[in-house]
């Protein structure tokens, strides 16, 4: 996965599809404890799914749609 920067607000990102519908979310590239959603290694290339409690443990990301300070300006 090839790293980019946002548009609105210049913060590092990647793009991925997701497990379940295959729809392309961009996730901040900073992993975090407690984010929303992990990696699926088992796909090439790897894909988003939402992290579960009984996950094992790893990096977690969060959607950049979520975090982005200046969503929606350009």
């Amino acid at each position: 996965m090839k790293e980019e920067r946002c548009t609105s607000c210049n913060a590092r990102i990647f793009w991925t599809e997701t497990v379940l519908d295959r729809v392309r979310i961009p996730l901040d590239a900073t992993p975090v404890p407690d984010g929303r959603f992990r990696l699926d290694e088992t796909y090439n290339p790897p894909r988003a799914d939402y992290a579960k409690a009984g996950d094992p443990p790893g990096d977690r990301f969060n959607s950049h749609f979520v975090t982005c300070k200046k969503k929606g300006e350009k």
